[in-house]
């Protein structure tokens, strides 16, 4: 008797085990079936559509959809939003190099109207030391220093003051 009830003691447990092998198979089973379609969609809204795929309403008998599935739409709309701001960043970038480019011939302005200025001195006091050797201003300058060294010539001291 004893011997009867541990048999089906244990065919008891074995039928548990077998069942809960089972539902944990088809547990499984089902999380990877329901992973592989959550990757499924979302390739699909990251992924574009292939060209040449004709929409087809469900029924219709291959009459083509105006309307594409929206999972592309999704992308397409993803597609719209990178394009802008890739325009941004683009029209930006031509904004600044513009701006470099007018700082740039400024500079090259003021350089170049500067060198002009210095040209334009240099030949007036070329012209005007040949017209007039020496100023007025210049000759008394150079006889006051003329004096000061006759005098420290003569004394051996510098005239200060």
């Amino acid at each position: 008797m004893q011997r009867l009830a541990r048999e089906e003691k244990l065919k008891a447990e074995r039928a548990k085990a077998q069942e809960l092998a089972t539902v944990a198979v088809l547990k499984q089973q089902m999380q990877e079936r329901d992973a592989a379609a959550e990757a499924q969609r979302r390739a699909d809204e990251v992924s574009p559509p292939h060209p040449l795929t004709v929409y087809t309403r469900p029924g219709s008998a291959g009459a083509p959809h105006r309307n594409p599935p929206p999972r592309h739409s999704a992308w397409r709309a993803a597609r719209v939003r990178a394009q802008a701001k890739a325009q941004v960043v683009l029209s930006r970038a031509q904004q600044e190099e513009t701006r470099e480019q007018a700082a740039r011939a400024a500079r090259e302005a003021a350089k170049l109207k500067f060198r002009l200025d210095l040209e334009r001195q240099m030949k007036e006091n070329v012209t005007r030391r040949r017209n007039q050797p020496i100023s007025e201003v210049e000759r008394s300058i150079n006889t006051e220093l003329l004096d000061k060294v006759g005098t420290w010539r003569q004394t051996g001291r510098i005239g200060i003051a």
